[in-house]
């Protein structure tokens, strides 16, 4: 288990030790570590060379566990934005302050995949995606599961809009990095929705 906490957060071993799924860590045996602690190498997407977590490459497989937002720059944050944990924070701080962070997203999702994606949208944050930047907590009620980012993110987009008056009626068009995906992956618009 591991968190790529964000690039200005203060203390990242605090954010590890005092993280929401800790508990299931300790419970279970397993160790929760920050996704840089292994260390960093380059790696080539289409346009452009990163400095990501070693683990990126050395896993298995990934399950990521996104939690579906509000976002500031990005609109939303969900299963496409969260593979950026992987970046350094020297990354992180360039995407934020300048980069084509869309653009990012989407071709770091070509090179880093995870196998699988569960998404909470149990409790999700509008405003922004932080409580320290003004986010505020709404309850959502879902929990989405699957292998394509692309269409997890398109039904994110549509909850999110229930909660987030700044993306009512908003469209895949509307969320840039979500438009790059479309595009770059040639997403058909589908995504089978199944209830428990």
């Amino acid at each position: 288990m591991a968190d790529g906490p964000a690039f200005d957060a203060r203390n990242h071993k605090y954010i590890i030790e005092e993280h929401p799924l800790q508990k299931s860590c300790q419970k279970f045996g397993i160790e929760m570590i920050d996704l840089l602690s292994r260390g960093t190498r380059r790696l080539r997407t289409r346009t452009m060379e990163l400095e990501v977590s070693v683990l990126a490459s050395e896993c298995d497989f990934i399950i990521s566990l996104p939690v579906l937002k509000s976002h500031g720059i990005c609109g939303m944050t969900g299963a496409l934005k969260n593979v950026l944990g992987f970046l350094s924070p020297d990354e992180k701080r360039h995407l934020h302050y300048g980069g084509d962070v869309h653009r990012i997203i989407v071709e770091l999702n070509e090179v880093i995949v995870p196998d699988m994606h569960i998404m909470d949208a149990v409790y999700t944050m509008v405003n922004t995606n932080e409580v320290r930047h003004g986010g505020k907590p709404r309850e959502l009620g879902y929990m989405l599961a699957g292998t394509d980012p692309v269409s997890l993110d398109v039904r994110g987009l549509e909850l999110l809009g229930e909660v987030e008056p700044k993306l009512k009626g908003k469209h895949i068009d509307d969320i840039l990095h979500l438009r790059h995906a479309v595009q770059m992956t040639g997403w058909d618009g589908g995504y089978e929705v199944i209830k428990w």
